[in-house]
């Protein structure tokens, strides 16, 4: 599971038994110390439609709060 608070990850949360503990250990596996967003992921892939990234070719942009640190 990723570390962006998308609908099918905060259902889990919800669904769990507890889920405060559920998000607390999501939360804890990332350097950031919290969950993403979708306005985040959103943001990176407008920067990408941009002229600031012209020169951005062949990268594959990982945002993920740290996980793949």
């Amino acid at each position: 599971m990723g570390a962006t608070l998308l609908p099918g990850l905060r259902e889990r949360i919800d669904e769990a038994a507890d889920p405060e503990e559920m998000r607390r250990r999501f939360i804890s596996r990332r350097p950031t110390g919290r969950l993403g967003t979708m306005e985040e992921m959103a943001a990176a892939a407008v920067f990408l439609r941009t002229d600031e990234a012209a020169s951005v070719t062949g990268h594959i942009f990982v945002i993920d709060g740290g996980q793949t640190l």
